[in-house]
């Protein structure tokens, strides 16, 4: 994760690189649209992180592994959500390396091969 130093009014790394990497992305995008106008520097860095934890309770996380080149969290919605009922699993990956990785997919009541 990441903290505001207060004496450099700057953010530091604190933790892992990929769950840092990924925290900072989802600020930059702001994907929920949230309204960061009347926030605090502090506030600023947090705010995006913060909806979305509002939103879903994380189970465990597959640590990031050179292996399978990704890092996946497991969670339950705490709200509903557009993405449908029911738990989801979200996936930091390489893209081309998680075409070629993938050899089965569980669809409702079977599973498909590929």
């Amino acid at each position: 994760m990441k903290c505001l130093l207060q004496v450099k009014s700057v953010y530091e790394k604190v933790g892992e690189a990929t769950e840092t990497a990924l925290t900072v992305l989802v600020e930059k995008m702001n994907p929920f649209g949230i309204d960061k106008s009347s926030l605090s520097k502090k506030d600023l860095g947090t705010a995006c992180n913060q909806a979305i934890q509002s939103m879903w309770k994380k189970e465990f996380t597959l640590e990031f592994s050179r292996d399978r080149k990704s890092m996946s969290s497991f969670c339950q919605p705490l709200k509903s959500t557009k993405l449908g009922p029911g738990p989801k699993m979200f996936v930091k990956v390489i893209r081309c390396q998680f075409l070629f990785s993938i050899i089965s997919c569980s669809l409702p009541h079977r599973i498909k091969y590929l």
